[in-house]
């Protein structure tokens, strides 16, 4: 579920993201006389009370308090009274991603507009690495879906695979066959055709579950391709 989605579809989060620039202006007094790692820290104190106060009073079809319970875990990422990997337990993981991405967004604004006392090399490397943190915030979503909180992790803590099972990888996420993209047949017959036999790079042979590990760039196209794309920043030519 969408965080628009979330309140009711009202295009909250994509006010807020338009509104930015606004909050902003409406902080300049905090940041005045400020540089370096201290008006960093006023830009997140300052972008923290402004998500907060544009959060909606009510949201669709929740339950009371919903709304304190909000604010303590984009604040403070504090999910006390949040059952792990519930449908609520992503609403605020999501609330989280929105609240630090504004504060990303008050940062480069800051870097933009205001004496802020960083040399060329310093401000150019901040502002990039907050743009490449806005990347990762959707793929480790994504991840944390895919690791934990689902019927593959709750099937593998209860029967795990063979000590030596090729599942073991750093570099794949373990699900079912039936469940995994469309084009995961193809890298199985590639893995096969490749050695005379290398599908069981892929597969799981010890069983009978069918467990597929699928590689990280396969498995999360949408969300890794970009952040795999970021060495081809003007920054990088810069920084080099």
């Amino acid at each position: 579920m969408s965080i628009d989605d979330l309140f009711g579809g009202t295009g909250w989060g994509d006010m807020r993201r338009m509104r930015s620039g606004q909050l902003f202006e409406h902080a300049l007094p905090r940041f005045a006389k400020l540089a370096r790692v201290a008006l960093l820290k006023e830009c997140e104190a300052a972008s923290g009370e402004a998500f907060v106060s544009s959060l909606p009073e009510g949201a669709k079809g929740k339950k009371a308090g919903w709304l304190e319970q909000a604010k303590r875990c984009a604040l403070s990422a504090n999910f006390e009274g949040v059952e792990d990997f519930s449908a609520e337990f992503y609403e605020m993981l999501d609330l989280c991603s929105q609240r630090q991405q504004l504060g990303r967004e008050f940062v480069r604004l800051a870097l933009e507009k205001l004496p802020h006392g960083f040399g060329a090399f310093d401000a150019r490397l901040i502002r990039h690495c907050s743009l490449i943190q806005d990347l990762y915030d959707p793929y480790y979503l994504a991840w944390s879906k895919a690791v934990q909180g689902n019927d593959v992790a709750a099937e593998l803590a209860a029967t795990p695979p063979p000590a030596k099972s090729v599942l073991y990888s750093h570099y794949t996420i373990i699900t079912h066959k039936a469940d995994a993209a469309a084009d995961v047949a193809a890298l199985v017959a590639d893995a096969g055709n490749a050695d005379g036999g290398g599908a069981e790079l892929l597969l799981d042979q010890e069983g009978d579950r069918d467990l597929v590990g699928v590689p990280y760039i396969e498995y999360f196209a949408e969300t890794l391709t970009p952040i795999c794309m970021v060495p081809k920043d003007p920054c990088c030519a810069f920084l080099k």
